[in-house]
């Protein structure tokens, strides 16, 4: 068996995550899977490459940014797994800014609603009709 081009597969890594700032779920499952099949890596080694790679360029790499994002709104969720509006648009700036200038806060939203439904998680109501407009608001595509 060939020994695995680990240099190789760093500079691979090294051009994707310049071509932008935001690696997404499928770009990083194709990285890995070309650091399987091309550099002869193994799929735990060419995750900690992308990862560690996407890190040191200053790219984000989005599963890293969900498992993030999910620690903090559970944390700011109540008794009943709801959550209130001004947690979850703080929740949506942190977001917005760990990736940087690439995605803007209502994208954030966006995403982060898919997370919560994902979850289970549910909008807590606000203001004095106490009504989730503000969140049937956010539309996912």
């Amino acid at each position: 068996m060939s020994q695995p081009n680990y240099e190789g597969f760093a500079e691979f890594v090294s051009a994707e995550a310049e071509a932008g700032r935001l690696i997404n779920r499928a770009q990083e499952r194709e990285l890995r899977r070309e650091g399987v099949r091309s550099f002869g890596l193994k799929d735990s080694e060419s995750s900690w490459f992308v990862r560690g790679v996407a890190s040191r360029s200053g790219a984000a790499v989005q599963s890293d940014l969900d498992e993030r994002v999910e620690r903090i709104l559970k944390q700011q969720l109540d008794s009943k797994d709801r959550i209130r509006k001004k947690d979850f648009e703080n929740t949506a700036r942190i977001y917005a800014a760990m990736i940087s200038d690439k995605v803007d806060v209502k994208s954030a939203k966006i995403h982060l609603k898919e997370v919560m439904e994902r979850n289970g998680w549910r909008p807590r109501r606000h203001g004095i009709l106490r009504r989730k407009r503000w969140y049937n608001k956010i539309k996912i595509s």
